[in-house]
Formats: structure tokens, C-alpha cells, sequence
């Protein structure tokens, strides 16, 4: 904790960089919530649980743990370099970005319950990445969440509302296995661009302005899902699927006996 005002504050340690330095392989860093911000963008180069107090926690004093900066996940660089951030968690984080900066393979990523508000970058060195229950919304870059050739991808119950060209990208046309299940897209312009041979299952996407959801998007499966106010899914590219609902103005028009 960097937060002197809480009773048993500030904490073991008053930085993050400091925490991870003096943990251990498979250890569990809690950082407290805090009034003030951490300003850090934090290394991890080993496994390590990192959970803070949410974004917006009802429990006194209520203060959410607000980063401000990117989390760089990858392998010890010093010898021995025997260790990188694969098996690694962050949870209950705020105002955070995730870059991947690793000479080998990091595998197991779990991102939960966190909020961003900047580029979010996986490489082609990472293999086995859940993201779910967050809130993304970076606003400054051409995608909030680009998956650059990474594999078996799951991005699921997360909200994107940021204002950015692309909610998720992979730049290099080297396509990630990405399944996107169960999301609400409200993009300012495009949702999805440059993936290939993915699954989207049950996601709504409001893309504003009468704006395009999809963009070089092929050879993937689209089923259940609600395109509101948007162009069609699933149009060309050899993509297919069932039970989707395209181009709905007013869903829940004739459902109601009075709507506002």
C-alpha cells in the first residue's frame, strides 16, 4: 500500500516493483486500495497472483486500486533467467495496460476483474490468455486489445466501450485462435479486425454511427450473436453460423407495453 492515512498502512512494501522484486515464484501480492495512484508500470517476470481491491469496492474506505500504468509480463533477463510470468494472475486492478515483452513462450494468463484504459499488446509468445469480467476502454490507439498472433485466446464476459478505431485486432494477419464468447461491444466505429478462424458466441455489438462491427474478419463462426444498430455479421469472407440477429434497431420493440 502507497496509502499512509488506513490504519496499518502504508504497507510491507510501499511500490509494486518493490513487491514483485521480494516475492517468490507462485507467490500472491495483495495490493491495497489506495487514494492515491501507483504511477508504476510493473515487470513481472515470474508467476505471481496480483489482486487488488476492484475498481469500485463498496467496503470502507472504498478506495479501488488505480495503477496508471502497464503491466509487462516476460522472463527474468539476469542469470539464472529461469523464470517468466506464465501461470501469473492480476485481478481487481484499475487503469491498467498489459504488454508482452518475452524472449520465450508465457503460457496461462489470467486477467479478471480489471479496468483499462490503455493498449492492451499480446505477442505471438503467449499461448493460453483469459480475459473476462473487465471493463476495457482504451480511447487513444487504432484497437483496445490486440492480439498479435497469440494462441487459444478466450476474451469473455468483458465490456468494450472505449472510442478507438478497433475494439480487438491482430495486426500481422497471423491469425490468433481467439474464441469471444459472451461480450458487449459499444465501439465507436469497428469492433473486430484482422481475425481469423474465430469463434463469437453470444456477444451484442452497438457499434455507433452506423458503423461496421466486423473488418477483414474470415473463416469464422458467428452463432447467437446481436448486431445492434450496425452492419451485418457473418457477410462474406467465408465466415458462418446460426441464431444471429443482424441490424436490429429496437429489440425490444412489440415486447413491451411502453418503452422509454
Amino acid at each position: 500500500s502507497n496509502n499512509s492515512a488506513v490504519p496499518g498502512s502504508p504497507g510491507q512494501y510501499t511500490t509494486i516493483a518493490a513487491g514483485i522484486a521480494a516475492a517468490g515464484n507462485g507467490d500472491t501480492i495483495l495490493i491495497q486500495g489506495s487514494p492515491n495512484s501507483y504511477n508504476e508500470s510493473p515487470q513481472v517476470n515470474k508467476a505471481l497472483t496480483i489482486i487488488g481491491a476492484g475498481v469500485n469496492p463498496q467496503t470502507w474506505p472504498g478506495y479501488g486500486t488505480t495503477i496508471n500504468g502497464t503491466f509487462n509480463f516476460g522472463n527474468a533477463t539476469f542469470p539464472p533467467a529461469t523464470t517468466n510470468s506464465s501461470n501469473s494472475r492480476l485481478m481487481g486492478l484499475s487503469s491498467i495496460g498489459i504488454n508482452c515483452n518475452s524472449g520465450v513462450t508465457i503460457s496461462n494468463i489470467l486477467i479478471s476483474r480489471c479496468y483499462f484504459d490503455r493498449e492492451t499488446y499480446f505477442s505471438g509468445a503467449f499461448n493460453g490468455v483469459t480475459i473476462e469480467n473487465c471493463v476495457i476502454g482504451y480511447n487513444n490507439c487504432c484497437n483496445v486489445l490486440c492480439p498479435n498472433g497469440a494462441s487459444n485466446m478466450i476474451i469473455r464476459n468483458n465490456i468494450f466501450n472505449g472510442t478507438s478505431r478497433f475494439a480487438i485486432q491482430s495486426q500481422n494477419d497471423a491469425s490468433p485462435t481467439v474464441i469471444i464468447r459472451n461480450n458487449l461491444f459499444l465501439c465507436a466505429n469497428q469492433g473486430l479486425s484482422n481475425l481469423h478462424t474465430c469463434i463469437f458466441e453470444n456477444n451484442v455489438f452497438y457499434v455507433t454511427n452506423g458503423g461496421h462491427p466486423l473488418s477483414n474478419v474470415t473463416s469464422s463462426t458467428f452463432n447467437h450473436n446481436l448486431a445492434y444498430y450496425c452492419d451485418t455479421l457473418t457477410k462474406g469472407n467465408n465466415n458462418t453460423g446460426s441464431g444471429n440477429i443482424n441490424t436490429q434497431t429496437n429489440p425490444y420493440q412489440n415486447n413491451w407495453d411502453c418503452y422509454i
